[in-house]
């Protein structure tokens, strides 16, 4: 079973009649809550977001809304936007 692209959200149902095709498991998905970096240039944003996640191999599938909200983050990274953006840590370079 292949996901409906127009569907707004995948469902659990979906998620679990998929077949992967990185590690060839029939019922492999299930929905979790992922966090995923979108990086652009030095600066990076980690976004909480559905996915479903192969049980086997780790393969993440992301359905429209979600790649539209790390699209939309990306955006506004490029335009420097981080308002409401939670600042997490530093990060540092060894020479």
């Amino acid at each position: 079973m292949v996901p409906d692209e127009q569907a707004p959200e995948l469902t659990a149902e979906q998620a679990r009649l998929l077949h992967c095709y990185a590690c060839g498991n029939d019922d492999a998905y299930e929905l979790r809550e992922i966090e995923e970096p979108v990086t652009v240039g030095q600066n990076t944003a980690i976004v909480r977001i559905h996915a479903a996640v192969c049980r086997f191999c780790g393969e993440r599938l992301l359905d429209l809304p979600n790649r539209a909200r790390l699209e939309e983050v990306r955006s506004r990274l490029e335009r420097g936007e981080v308002a409401g953006f939670e600042p997490v840590g530093l990060t540092y370079r060894v020479p």
